[in-house]
């Protein structure tokens, strides 16, 4: 700032130098007012016309030299100076000089520095002059200089897909504390609708990447002072219209990283944290503007009763069938249960749980065999309650009086369902496989483990690649396994496949929601469903109440 103030007080003198006095400006300009002030001090004491105020100057200090020599050994300190003619102007232009150089460089740099302020910026007519052609090297509470990129939300505010993407976005905003490198920010396309035609935006939601390419900038004024001017441009480095899922938003911006679009001192908040500022956003105002993006055509009674049905089944499934072919639990039996405690303390829906059952998985993990006994104690430390009978309240959704119906092999589809769901992109087909391992070798009905051996060979779980083709794998098997039950076993009640039409309209086909025969309620018929819906409803079922990153866009709190 030294060195700006300086070049304008240059320029001020190389215009006024050897002039007249200037009149009183009368621009409404800080910056020329500021100019012109600073032309009359320096006329009043270097020019020519104003020779009427050196003079009296001059007297003056004619007489400070006599007092001077005449009275200064009287005195411990120097004496009062004596009224200047003329010196109240003078310290007033003085005054008025310093704090336009001083109020210059903040306008012109876009108002106050302070600490940089993080959050989604709403822009306005300011997308040009603030993203695209930047004129400040300070705007909207933060940096703006070359080496920023923006990261702008392209949005309409009834986007259905727009409200599941939202929360996200904002959640980074709030929580990536590199405003040096990397800041947030939303356009309307509702409101500035020309602003995002001439972008190049055609469908929402829609984030891109803008930043400074010195092979693409294109030429523009030199100078970056003078106020107005952009001094270089950004351009759009890359796009994002994916999967309407959080994480799929959060691998994008950590590809640009990679590939050096975003600066590598960009760190990222973990995944609670942004799941948590996720779930507040979602409780406010902004947060609930759109319409709902809900694929349930009508929602449980009780759609948070299946968290009390997966607590119950994997308590049961720390203590069915661990030692019934063996005394001691050790080798590779030990190590498919760790793994699996592994999974559940990754993709449990609620945060405490998360944490105890990684706690359980370290003492498990500090020895290499257990015995029955011992692990049955360190299981009670731990916590460990085994649930009660179907019929009892250990279970929600899988409550029954019926013998063999509900309870325990329920409430297992349940956190298998949930544990899939509250998966990523990556993890997902891991997820799936640490669940066939644990069946086969824990699961108490020999015979159901040897059916979901073959279902796997089948229907190839070894073959399935993401997240979605997990979900709607586990899900088909699930059906199939319902549709097998009622051919076979004369003891329960016939089983329908799973999501009825009542529940999800959309699941279904357009040829099946419009047939007057409806669907097959009894048989599997894989040509009646839509997947990418069923993908969806799995996700709002399993995903209710769950504090996870990947299920934090799904959880609509005011979804009942």
């Amino acid at each position: 700032m030294a060195d700006d103030k300086n070049h304008e007080e240059d320029e001020v003198l190389d215009e006024h130098e050897g002039a007249d006095a200037p009149a009183a400006a009368d621009d409404d300009s800080v910056e020329e007012e500021a100019e012109d002030l600073d032309g009359e001090v320096l006329d009043e004491d270097e020019g020519e016309e104003g020779k009427g105020e050196e003079v009296e100057y001059e007297e003056y200090e004619e007489y400070e030299e006599d007092e001077d020599e005449g009275e200064m050994e009287e005195y411990d300190e120097p004496p009062p100076d004596p009224p200047k003619k003329g010196g109240f102007k003078m310290d007033y232009l003085v005054i008025m000089v310093v704090m336009a150089a001083m109020t210059i460089p903040l306008l012109t740099s876009g108002g106050p520095r302070g600490p940089p302020r993080l959050g989604v910026f709403e822009l306005d007519q300011n997308f040009y002059k603030t993203v695209l052609y930047p004129e400040n090297s300070w705007d909207l509470g933060g940096p703006n200089d070359a080496n920023v990129t923006w990261a702008v939300f392209f949005h309409k505010p009834y986007c259905g897909a727009c409200r599941r993407i939202r929360p996200v976005f904002h959640a980074l905003g709030n929580k990536v504390n590199s405003s040096e490198h990397i800041r947030f920010a939303s356009l309307d396309c509702v409101k500035y609708r020309v602003f995002c035609q001439r972008a190049g935006v055609d469908k929402e939601p829609t984030i891109r990447l803008y930043g400074y390419d010195k092979e693409k900038a294109r030429p523009l004024a030199p100078s970056s002072k003078k106020k107005g001017v952009a001094s270089f441009s950004r351009q759009p480095l890359s796009q994002w219209q994916g999967v309407l899922i959080a994480y799929d938003v959060m691998e994008w911006f950590l590809g640009l990283q990679y590939h050096g679009l975003i600066h590598e001192d960009v760190e990222w908040p973990d995944d609670d944290t942004l799941a948590t500022s996720m779930l507040e956003y979602k409780t406010t105002k902004a947060g609930q503007q759109g319409e709902k993006l809900e694929v349930i055509t009508k929602w449980s009674d009780d759609p948070l009763g299946y968290l009390t049905d997966i607590d119950a089944s994997f308590q049961m499934g720390l203590v069915d069938d661990v030692f019934a072919d063996s005394p001691v639990l050790n080798g590779k039996r030990l190590t498919l249960l760790l793994n699996f405690l592994d999974v559940v303390a990754h993709t449990y829906p609620i945060k405490e749980q998360r944490e105890r059952v990684a706690n359980l998985r370290l003492l498990l993990g500090n020895k290499a065999e257990w015995k029955e006994k011992a692990y049955m104690q360190q299981l009670r430390s731990w916590g460990h309650k085994e649930p009660g009978e179907p019929h009892t309240e250990s279970y929600r959704w899988c409550r029954s009086n019926q013998e063999g119906v509900g309870g325990y092999p329920c409430g297992l589809w349940l956190l298998f369902h949930t544990m899939i769901s509250n998966s990523d992109r990556a993890h997902a087909p891991l997820t799936l496989r640490t669940i066939f391992e644990w069946v086969q070798s824990f699961y108490g009905c020999i015979e159901c483990a040897a059916n979901f051996n073959e279902e796997w060979e089948e229907y190839n779980g070894d073959g399935v690649t993401d997240h979605m083709d997990t979900v709607t794998w586990l899900w088909k098997v699930h059906n199939i396994v319902r549709e097998r039950l009622t051919l076979e076993d004369d003891t329960v009640a016939a089983k329908t496949q799973w999501p009825s039409m009542a529940e999800c309209k959309n699941c279904y086909t357009e040829k099946v929601q419009n047939s007057s025969a409806g669907p097959n309620t009894e048989y599997w018929v894989d040509e009646e469903w839509q997947k990418d819906y069923i993908f969806a409803y799995i996700q709002e079922t399993f995903c209710q109440g769950s504090d996870t990153f990947v299920c934090a866009a799904f959880y609509d709190p005011s979804a009942k």
